[in-house]
């Protein structure tokens, strides 16, 4: 299983740029990103494609880079399908119910045996 490891992410989306860390292990991914939200999802591997959704959670009281604003903790979850390995992408698209959100995963940590 050559995806899993420690990534760090860089997203981009109609209103801001944003950064976070990511755990790929045992199809399970987990992470936090620098304006405070979570993320807790899982997958399937299934044609050299993750297939998964992912929870994403926020504390509440700042806008993300999609726009969306709350005062209050808020949390939703999105879908995704990336083509393995992560790295070798310029970027993966996906929608969340907040708009569209890009993101490029760079590998820090191979967890392969």
């Amino acid at each position: 299983m050559t995806h899993q490891g420690v990534y760090l992410a860089y997203f981009s989306a109609e209103f801001g740029n944003s950064m976070g860390i990511f755990l790929v292990q045992d199809n399970t991914i987990v992470g936090g990103d620098i304006g405070g939200g979570i993320y807790d999802g899982h997958f399937e591997v299934v044609d050299h494609k993750a297939v998964g959704s992912v929870l994403f959670s926020t504390k509440g009281g700042s806008q993300t880079i999609t726009g969306a604003v709350t005062d209050l903790p808020a949390s939703y979850e999105t879908s995704f399908g990336f083509q393995l390995p992560l790295e070798d992408q310029d970027f993966h698209s996906f929608e969340t119910i907040a708009g569209p959100v890009n993101v490029r995963f760079e590998k820090i940590k191979n967890l392969d045996v």
